[in-house]
């Protein structure tokens, strides 16, 4: 994300503009992630540790990513509440939340290799790990790693190759619950 487009979701932010947040983001996917409209994800031993360090609790917006639901600090399956009744964000009381009895996802053991190296991606991602590299460096190695896997051909990607070694890579199941 540009520096430009980074201050531009900051004020949004700012200005309680949700829906121009969320599309600056590239998070305004329609209805992709409806499995988790309206969902509000902790991990409550994140919550308790905040509650402990800082006096209060806080969202992790790591947790937050669509397809995100195992705190990747604590190894545990996220828990969750709708806030389908909620108007505003800020309407929620986390502080209620640290010693709530709320619902967690099951995750298949068999799967959970999957999704801590999701949770590993979404934190390196959210955290600054590509802060260094430019757009156009990311594209680069993404075309190289397609040009050395066989995916690339005379600057078109072979879709159908790409998408039988995806469905190969990743169990059917782990892809179902994304």
């Amino acid at each position: 994300m540009s520096i430009e487009r980074a201050n531009q979701v900051i004020k949004g932010m700012v200005d309680d503009d949700s829906r121009g947040v969320l599309g600056r983001i590239g998070s305004n996917t329609g209805n992709i992630f409806n499995k988790e409209e309206r969902i509000v994800k902790v991990c409550k031993e994140c919550l308790e540790n905040g509650k402990a360090d800082y006096g209060e609790v806080y969202l992790h917006r790591t947790h937050q990513v669509p397809g995100n639901f195992l705190c990747i600090k604590h190894k545990t399956p996220l828990s969750y509440f709708s806030a389908s009744n909620v108007k505003r964000n800020y309407d929620i009381n986390l502080d209620s939340l640290w010693n709530a009895e709320l619902a967690s996802f099951q995750i298949n053991h068999n799967l959970v290799k999957y999704f801590t190296s999701l949770g590993e991606d979404v934190e390196f991602v959210t955290n600054g790990g590509l802060s260094n590299f430019s757009i156009d460096t990311v594209k680069q190695r993404y075309r190289q790693r397609l040009q050395e896997k066989g995916y690339l051909l005379t600057g078109s990607i072979n879709q159908s190759h790409l998408i039988a070694d995806f469905k190969q890579f990743y169990p059917n199941d782990f892809l179902e619950s994304l």
